[in-house]
């Protein structure tokens, strides 16, 4: 045992000191503070990244490129920290991320595509935490979720839909946490369950529906624990079953 340690050991020393050994930085003195700087794979000569550096802290654009040579990331800096634009880009050439910095943190939208299609995911930032819209869709395009953000807690009303853009079910949020009314779907779109929330727990009168619209069940929860009797019916809104809860 302790030799296939050691042996795993001087191994991935040995791959440590190869993959260091692989690369060579060439530095260009532009003069006043400036060098430019690129890095290289030593076997091929392949360029993987590039930039500028001004008095040792990065400075504007700085490219990654992946190992087919294309840019892969790009990033902006300003005295050595992300500001400004981020941009990651796939093989075929097209944006897979888009990003926004400021003094190091996220700051403004943040998207994902899918290639040659529609966006996927956009999210608002500031300061480095969610803030505003949030909205993300499945790669048909169709929404799947929609909601609202305020110093990185959901605030306000959150939508999810079904993969065919329908609604699914509708939460309010305050400071994080499901509170009010709170309505679920059926796919057709008729309304399958509705009732309120109180601290992220089913709270209060809730009602079940079929997808004729008539009333299943209905009943009342407290702390998210049914209570009391529950009334459940047929279609013809007759009631087929009553049950306790304690």
């Amino acid at each position: 045992m302790k030799q296939t340690i050691l042996c795993f050991m001087m191994l991935l020393t040995y791959c440590m000191t190869t993959t260091a050994q692989e690369l060579d930085t060439v530095i260009t003195d532009r003069g006043k503070g400036w060098d430019f700087i690129q890095v290289f794979t030593k076997a091929n000569g392949y360029i993987q990244t590039e930039g500028y550096k001004h008095r040792g802290d990065r400075e504007g654009v700085w490219t990654e490129f992946s190992p087919a040579r294309y840019p892969a990331k790009m990033t902006t800096y300003k005295d050595g920290v992300r500001d400004g634009a981020y941009v990651e880009l796939a093989e075929e050439g097209f944006v897979k991320k888009m990003e926004n910095y400021k003094d190091g943190k996220l700051d403004g939208p943040s998207r994902e595509y899918l290639y040659r299609g529609p966006v996927t995911l956009e999210i608002m930032y500031k300061e480095g935490v969610r803030h505003g819209t949030y909205k993300k869709y499945y790669n048909t395009g169709y929404p799947q979720e929609f909601a609202e953000y305020v110093d990185g807690k959901r605030s306000g009303e959150s939508t999810w839909f079904y993969p065919d853009g329908k609604k699914a079910v509708e939460y309010t949020y305050v400071n994080g946490m499901r509170e009010g009314t709170s309505t679920s779907y059926h796919q057709s779109g008729k309304m399958s369950e509705f009732g309120s929330f109180h601290n992220d727990k089913k709270e209060g009168e809730w009602k079940e529906y079929y997808e004729s619209e008539k009333i299943k069940a209905e009943g009342y929860y407290k702390m998210d624990k049914k209570i009391g009797e529950w009334n459940h019916y047929n279609e013809e809104g007759k009631i087929i079953e009553t049950t306790n809860h304690s």
